[in-house]
């Protein structure tokens, strides 16, 4: 048999670089990967934290929501109570909710959309707010009964219609958090409410 040392060598290098993988790199290796599991059960730990604190602030804005929206079907549908005033109470509520800091974070991705709603129901309150002061300032006039009756029905109308569009947009919203229930109910009511309200107004008689 020949001697080689290239074989010689071989046989010595291999076992040498074979220990210094056992003791220098294996460990390293666990090492990190006991620590990159340390650290994703840590994030774990936080997010479950984090949602134990946001879940309950979610679940306040959405009964706010199922608030304002149980009122307004109310006012507009059954011809129960409702004011400008309750529901500037309501939409106060929401806002101071939605937009703090609790609020924002609890909400997460989803606090755009609820942003875009309250924005949206302020505008119909504003809205609703002009038309009521126009048909009190109408009806204090003394206008004749004929005009004042078609001004209701139509001031009805268009109540029922804007009630209906607040309601519209807050449908996703709740089913993001987890009130799909209520935003079912809403969103039939909405539907049925838009062709009732098209109708009312389709149908007032000519001055």
């Amino acid at each position: 048999m020949t001697f080689s040392w290239a074989s010689f060598a071989l046989g010595i290098i291999v076992p040498v670089l074979l220990w210094v993988a056992k003791e220098i790199f294996v460990p390293d290796l666990l090492d990190r990967r006991r620590q990159a599991r340390a650290n994703a059960l840590e994030r774990e730990a936080e997010a479950r934290a984090q949602e134990r604190e946001d879940r309950p602030v979610r679940e306040r804005i959405g009964v706010a929501v199922v608030s304002l929206c149980d009122a307004l079907y109310r006012g507009a549908y059954t011809r129960g109570e409702f004011t400008m005033d309750e529901w500037q109470h309501w939409h106060q509520q929401l806002a101071t909710l939605i937009e703090s800091a609790e609020g924002v974070r609890a909400l997460g991705e989803h606090y755009r959309a609820f942003a875009s709603a309250l924005k949206h129901d302020a505008l119909c309150m504003n809205i609703q707010g002009g038309r009521e002061r126009e048909w009190a300032e109408r009806e204090a006039a003394g206008d004749e009964r004929t005009r004042l009756r078609y001004e209701v029905r139509q001031h009805d109308a268009f109540f029922e219609q804007n009630a209906t569009s607040v309601l519209f947009s807050w449908v996703e919203p709740l089913r993001a958090i987890d009130f799909a229930e209520q935003a079912n109910r809403y969103e039939e009511a909405a539907i049925l409410h838009t062709e009732l309200a098209a109708a009312k107004l389709s149908e007032l008689p000519p001055l």
